[in-house]
């Protein structure tokens, strides 16, 4: 087994995995410019029209239980974004969840409620903070334990975003709020 790659380059590593994948699909995506709000892969409908967002998180190491987020993520909500969850830490396979952003942000207000309503170390009460994390581990009250299961390897979400020529419409298959098992 290797070092541990830097942080740096495991997210343009999975930025480049999610692209690929999308490409091998059929889809027209692209890379944006480094430090590009909201979205790391542009994917284009066939006539052209940006038909879809996509925001990459990526981990490694095998201990790796989620995926640092911010308070932003929470109120960023678009019909076509999504996030592409992406795990490094296994050796064979490397499974990626997308979620659209709807899901994601109803997720990080749930644990952050739950989080700042539950004791911290000592008894203390949590303090406000501007970080976020999501967890296939840790799902929030009312979900069950493989909350993030019904999004693995997903990528019909984002194609079906790519063929919808509906203007700003969901994609056909995107839920609302509710997450699966809800």
């Amino acid at each position: 087994m290797t070092a541990k790659a830097p942080t740096s380059l495991v997210g343009a590593a999975g930025e480049h995995y999610c692209m690929t994948q999308l490409l091998l699909r059929g889809c027209l995506a692209a890379l944006t410019p480094r430090g590009s709000p909201d979205a790391d892969i542009l994917v284009r409908s066939p006539d052209g029209a940006i038909a879809a967002e996509v925001q990459v998180k990526a981990r490694s190491g095998r201990r790796g239980k989620g995926w640092w987020m911010s308070v932003k993520h929470q109120d960023l909500i678009r019909p076509r974004l999504f996030y592409c969850f992406v795990d490094f830490g296994h050796e064979t396979s490397w499974p990626v969840y997308i979620m659209p952003s709807e899901v994601v942000a109803r997720y990080l207000t749930l644990s952050y409620q739950e989080w700042r309503v539950a004791p911290g170390r000592g008894g203390k009460e949590h303090t406000d903070w501007s970080g976020r994390f999501i967890s296939p581990r840790r799902p929030v009250k009312g979900d069950s334990d493989q909350w993030m299961e019904p999004y693995l390897g997903r990528w019909d979400l984002i194609i079906g975003a790519a063929s919808d020529d509906r203007g700003d419409a969901p994609a056909t298959g995107l839920i609302s709020t509710q997450m699966p098992g809800v």
